[in-house]
């Protein structure tokens, strides 16, 4: 057991290490209880601030309030930005910061109005297109596309004669209301502007297909998996007794037709369903020369 002396050492030693255990387990309640309180009181500051920020929204409420847009507007505070909603629709979203950053009222008004503008009558758009429209996820083959004038005139008719106090979108707006919303890419194409994804659906109705009861997105499908019969009926005379020195290669027939699909983003038809549309819709069988496989009863338009 040792000595006296030894053992009150220990002793010392023990209760030495035992009192820097004690102070070192102190300062770690003291440092967690800081930690603690500090978050406490960040919480209270942000609390605080999301306060202040939603009185200032409803006060940018009032004031647009005296506008067209009286008690069809709402602010909120959500997840550190303020936002803005025109019937429940997002029209204006900025961080907190950023708009402490300029906050007075008049200035955020104008910002939200501005943008409330901008997006007036989106529902009623949306609506139309729910109703008269089909929106496919490809790009549409060209005698299933609307032009855009065509596509307003629809819109506008609707308006009119269907929908209860309607309200227009801004026209000048409409190329980048429907990118944003439905990832149309309207393109010019001769002297007007095409609609590429969204199309009436009358269009796609008058559509006769085999006389078959097949609905508009069938319509679409299967034109798109028979595309090659859209490529002859534009771009191709289909007559019997052609003379050899005005038949077309059909290595050459086969190109038009693949240039075409890629032009309107459609997948051409693998060789073997390619020559059964060709057969079955045409009677086209080919003819061999020299070795060579032409055009029995199909060329091009501009092809002599």
């Amino acid at each position: 057991m040792g000595t006296l002396e030894e053992m009150l050492e220990n002793f010392k030693k023990g209760y030495v290490e035992n009192k820097n255990t004690n102070n070192i387990i102190n300062q770690d309640n003291v440092e967690k209880n800081d930690v603690d309180e500090a978050k406490r009181i960040e919480e209270l500051k942000k609390q605080e601030m999301e306060e202040h920020i939603q009185k200032e929204i409803n006060n940018t409420i009032k004031v647009l309030n005296r506008t067209k847009f009286k008690n069809r507007i709402e602010g909120k505070v959500i997840d550190g930005k303020v936002v803005f909603y025109l019937d429940n629709e997002k029209v204006y979203s900025n961080t907190v910061n950023n708009i402490l950053s300029f906050f007075c009222i008049g200035e955020l008004a104008q910002k939200v109005k501005e943008r409330c503008f901008e997006l007036e009558g989106i529902n009623e758009l949306k609506y139309f297109i729910e109703k008269k429209c089909i929106v496919y996820n490809e790009m549409l083959p060209k005698n299933m596309r609307t032009y855009k004038n065509e596509f307003i005139k629809a819109y506008l008719d609707f308006l009119k004669y269907e929908v209860h106090n309607p309200i227009k979108v801004n026209l000048n707006k409409l190329n980048s209301i429907l990118i944003h919303n439905y990832g149309e890419n309207i393109i010019k194409s001769g002297t007007r502007h095409w609609l590429t994804k969204i199309t009436l659906k009358e269009k796609i109705n008058n559509i006769n297909i085999l006389g078959e009861n097949i609905d508009s997105n069938e319509k679409i499908k299967y034109m798109l998996e028979h595309s090659l019969v859209d490529f002859i009926e534009n771009y191709c005379i289909v007559c019997n007794g052609l003379k050899p020195s005005s038949r077309l290669k059909r290595t050459n027939f086969r190109k038009g037709y693949v240039a075409y699909c890629n032009e309107n983003n459609i997948k051409p038809l693998d060789i073997h369903s390619f020559n059964k549309v060709l057969y079955e819709n045409y009677n086209e069988t080919f003819i061999k020369s020299n070795g060579i496989w032409y055009m029995k009863k199909i060329k091009f338009k501009n092809f002599n």
